[in-house]
């Protein structure tokens, strides 16, 4: 094991939120050219007062500190690392010239349907009264001021306003960026998948005849105490246990055997109700953002 940070390859997903960034992350830190951080999101590169805790975080003079976020590193492989909330950072566009071997990836979502899953995993996580609508969860983010102090699933509108964000990375990364569309990988994951290895220089015969599972799809909200408390451990266990890619095989089955236990059956899509009334708030709200990277939103 050799290398300072700047000298190594990097592929960081960096967005957006619930638009299949951990999948893409699962599938990808098997591929034994990657070396996956410890736990999906490292976090290392969010802005200081970002509301994401993270156990190491960019001071801009720590930048080592990143390759404690690896169990191992080497010239000849690719670390992976996936933190949607990137995106949002201004802290996380430098990683273009900190990190000039580094990757970045940002997967983009039709608004509704990425909204409606940010609303599934709140009310999953207890973020949100389990009583509040799609629709109230909508409203109460229209001309909301974000800062630092605002709740992350607060946040879930103004994450569809790439105009916004994406056109830095673009600019600082240059070559060095790529955009999926989350309609591709979820569709035609093997096509998909070949053009990450293309992007990246690795083999992409490694995902002939996968079996291409989702991951982290959104379950019912269960117990307040119980859901918390799993959440609260899984954490813990990531990091103590710092699995490998053959762990992370056979715990990730395991883990959903578990998830289903306490929260019961996945939230369906026809589960969650857009009225029209929503459809063109939300569609007045972001047209603009959305058309610029050429997003159907007649979801």
């Amino acid at each position: 094991m050799a290398g300072r940070a700047e000298t190594l390859n990097y592929l960081i997903i960096g967005g957006q939120p619930k638009a299949g960034t951990t999948s893409l992350f699962d599938w990808l830190s098997g591929h034994p050219e990657m070396v996956p951080s410890r736990l999906k999101e490292s976090r290392f590169f969010l802005d200081a007062d970002y509301p994401l805790g993270s156990s190491i975080r960019f001071d801009g003079d720590n930048l080592q500190d990143y390759l404690k976020l690896f169990p191992e590193f080497s010239l000849e492989k690719t670390l992976l690392e996936a933190t949607p909330d990137y995106l949002y950072s201004k802290s996380a566009v430098k990683i273009a010239n900190l990190l000039p071997r580094a990757k970045i990836i940002f997967i983009i979502r039709k608004p509704i349907e990425r909204l409606v899953s940010w609303y599934k995993f709140a009310k999953a996580r207890g973020m949100i009264d389990s009583g509040i609508e799609f629709e109230g969860y909508i409203e109460s983010q229209i001309g909301l001021k974000i800062s630092e102090t605002t709740p992350i699933h607060m946040h879930a509108l103004e994450q569809c306003r790439l105009d916004k964000y994406l056109p830095a990375f673009q600019a600082e990364f240059g070559d060095r960026c790529l955009v999926l569309d989350f309609e591709e990988l979820t569709e035609r994951p093997e096509m998909a998948m070949n053009r990450v290895c293309q992007f990246v220089g690795i083999d992409g015969s490694y995902f002939k005849d996968y079996a291409f599972y989702p991951s982290n799809i959104s379950l019912k909200a269960g117990n307040g105490f119980v859901r918390n408390g799993y959440y609260n451990l899984l954490a813990k266990i990531s990091y103590a246990l710092n699995p490998s890619p053959e762990m992370r095989r056979w715990i990730r089955p395991v883990n959903n055997i578990i998830k289903k236990l306490i929260f019961g059956a996945p939230i369906r899509a026809d589960d969650v109700i857009v009225s029209e009334k929503t459809r063109i708030l939300i569609h007045g709200e972001l047209s603009v953002s959305q058309d610029v990277f050429r997003l159907d939103n007649n979801s």
